[in-house]
């Protein structure tokens, strides 16, 4: 479709919609720290000394602002639709900016939001652009991304950057969805919209671009419940199905139900639970610790993806290596 205000006010209605229905129960919740929503119609060239229109909004909540500039044959719209909630934040963000003449026109809508996550979560992760690219020298960006941050809020981990830009071209759509967990720490989500055009005819010279971003969190299950998974079985995931058990590695191991069942869980699992079985570095089991499982360890052998703890990773260390080889022939036998 080709961009422009009235596009925007339906994809606003739309948002509204989705927004509204995701449900707050049975979730693991963001804890905001700060949140800053920001749009700009600037008319670099202005003829007529009309000021750039500027709205920003640092609340949580709904946020809906539609924001318009015109000088001299320029033209711009800048807009979003945005939510932060404990268990969603995303939206709408829009630009849309039109020369005529020669001149140019900047106009940019944007979320960043600044947050905390006290327990390993289930995350969905929505993207969706559509774009139409300038026939001119400007162009139009779309951007959604998800970092992890230090205590000095310097990034130390992308868990997502999902961008497309142009700047000569017909109208595109793009969507993307990612599962995935996340860990607890300190997070920014942003989603960022920019039609940045710089004219170069007497004819109109247009683009814009409408970024759909969205961020929701899913509680993992705890101590107990189903679904939570064996207390003698490492995990990337927290808790174990044994509530007993599990209260008791974690009273001892906070760890174990806030990142994930690694295998110092286990270990503790074993050691302090009467019904647990001491089954370390039975990888396919088989119920012992033999060449099988050896073979599995050497296959697996190196760093491992950081959303995923390998069965062979039976330190939940990120690794399967040495240390791994040394629990493994420790248990060598019948389980």
């Amino acid at each position: 479709m080709n961009l422009n205000s009235g596009s925007c006010i339906v994809a606003f209605a739309l948002a509204a919609s989705f927004g509204g229905s995701v449900s707050a129960q049975g979730v693991e919740p963001f804890q905001v720290q700060e949140s800053i929503r920001v749009n700009e119609v600037d008319i670099v060239d202005a003829v007529l000394g009309i000021p750039p229109f500027l709205a920003t909004n640092d609340q949580a909540g709904g946020w809906l602002n539609n924001g318009t500039a015109s000088d001299a044959g320029s033209s711009g719209v800048a807009a979003q639709w945005t939510t932060i909630r404990e268990d969603f934040i995303g939206g709408f963000a829009f630009a849309e900016t039109q020369e005529f003449g020669g001149s140019r026109s900047l106009s940019r809508s944007d979320l960043t939001t600044t947050f905390s996550v006290a327990r390993t979560a289930r995350l969905d992760a929505v993207v969706d652009f559509d774009a139409n690219f300038s026939n001119d020298l400007g162009e139009a960006v779309g951007q959604v991304e998800l970092v992890r941050l230090d205590v000095f809020d310097n990034i130390v981990e992308v868990l997502f950057r999902v961008e497309m830009e142009g700047e000569i071209g017909d109208e595109e759509t793009r969507s993307w969805e990612q599962v995935r967990v996340i860990r607890p720490g300190r997070y920014r989500f942003r989603i960022d919209s920019i039609a940045d055009v710089h004219g170069t005819s007497i004819g109109p010279d247009l683009g814009g671009m409408l970024t759909f971003g969205s961020i929701a969190m899913g509680r993992l299950p705890d101590c107990g419940e189903p679904g939570s998974g064996s207390c003698t079985e490492v995990r990337p995931v927290p808790s174990c199905s044994d509530a007993t058990c599990c209260e008791r590695v974690c009273d001892s191991d906070p760890f174990c139900c806030a990142n994930a069942w690694d295998g110092s869980c286990v270990i503790a699992a074993n050691n302090t639970c009467d019904d647990a079985s001491p089954c370390i570095g039975d990888i396919n089991g088989d119920g012992r610790v033999d060449g099988a499982d050896q073979g599995r360890l050497f296959a697996a052998w190196g760093a491992q993806a950081p959303t995923h703890i390998h069965p062979a990773d039976l330190n939940g260390d990120g690794r399967v290596d040495g240390k791994d080889l040394g629990l493994l022939m420790m248990h060598w036998g019948a389980c």
